[in-house]
């Protein structure tokens, strides 16, 4: 399905879904079918919509969860990176820091670091098993961005700890920055909505 069907499948595995992307197209077709057919003998040729919508719903669903668990993760990775900072101050390696993080921290991040470190301990290299938990979360730019730091210090030398550190004061303050403009266009939005839906009440 080229593009298409990389990704679905990136949502999926995103969403840590148990089925394949053919999986979640045949629910699509079979409830779009059994949807139509039964709304277009209640409602007529309109039931195509009906059909429609309900076809959409496994894909709206992973979807959802999918942002939910991407959201979550980005939420627990300043706090994650601060650990790992503080255990590398005290003399830990890095593999001690993923499990360390791994340990203390919540899922879904728990799981993503508990197998690195996993992997790690087995005998994958570490820029297989980072590039891994990335190709697992796609939509996460800024574990991209940690992983790319962690590699780039591996092979060229430098202060890991200034660089968490400095990864997760940049996504507080990207958290901050967004809570901000939320907060300065709500009064824009509300008016908005205000005057959209009025010629419709009166």
């Amino acid at each position: 399905l080229g593009g298409f069907g990389h990704n679905l499948q990136e949502m999926l595995r995103s969403a840590e879904a148990s089925i394949s992307v053919s999986v979640l197209l045949l629910r699509m077709a079979v409830l779009f079918l059994a949807g139509s057919l039964v709304a277009i003998v209640v409602l007529g040729a309109a039931g195509i919509l009906v059909g429609t919508l309900l076809g959409l719903v496994p894909y709206v669903y992973y979807s959802s969860k999918a942002r939910g668990r991407s959201k979550k993760m980005l939420e627990q990775l300043p706090e994650a990176l601060d650990l790992m900072s503080r255990s590398l101050q005290a003399g830990l390696g890095l593999s001690d820091a993923f499990k360390l993080a791994a340990e203390e921290m919540d899922m879904p991040l728990a799981g993503e670091f508990g197998r690195v470190f996993e992997e790690v301990r087995f005998g994958r290299e570490y820029r297989d098993a980072l590039l891994g938990m990335v190709s697992r979360n796609p939509r996460l730019f800024e574990l991209r961005i940690f992983v790319s730091s962690v590699l780039l210090q591996r092979e060229t030398g430098g202060n890991l700890i200034e660089i968490l550190n400095t990864i997760s004061s940049t996504i507080r303050n990207r958290f901050l920055f967004d809570a901000k403009v939320r907060a300065m266009t709500s009064e824009a939005k509300f008016s908005a909505i205000i005057l959209g839906c009025l010629p419709l009440g009166v």
